[in-house]
């Protein structure tokens, strides 16, 4: 990435719940006139790079996690991993205790990090 580009971030966090809200409100709103899709378009790219630099900054807390890897794809820079049996270990704190979860499928999507 060039120092004159604008970074650009992944839209990967749009598939969460706050993503998902966040979406179909600017739908609406576009569909009643409300907003031009451009604002739109702007609002939902502003939630990309926030959400991602809350995510690399705000997120702390460490896990472990063993599975049996039923498949994997990697296309355009974006690893997918579908993992079955899955067992999470979350690090013991001062404050927590171990804690630990149990998953029967989970999917992995990993995008590379080019965003400084």
């Amino acid at each position: 990435m060039s120092k004159n580009s604008t970074p650009s971030y992944h839209e990967v966090y749009r598939a969460s719940a706050l993503g998902s809200a966040l979406t179909d409100s600017l739908d609406e709103l576009i569909m009643e006139g409300k907003m031009s899709p451009e604002l739109g378009r702007r609002i939902a790219a502003q939630f990309d790079e926030s959400y991602t630099k809350v995510v690399q900054k705000e997120v702390r807390k460490k896990i472990s996690m063993k599975g049996k890897l039923h498949r994997y794809n990697l296309c355009e820079d974006v690893w997918v991993f579908h993992v079955r049996q899955i067992e999470f270990k979350g690090a013991e704190t001062k404050r927590d205790n171990k804690v630990t979860v149990n998953c029967p499928k989970l999917k992995i999507v990993a995008c590379r990090n080019d965003v400084q």
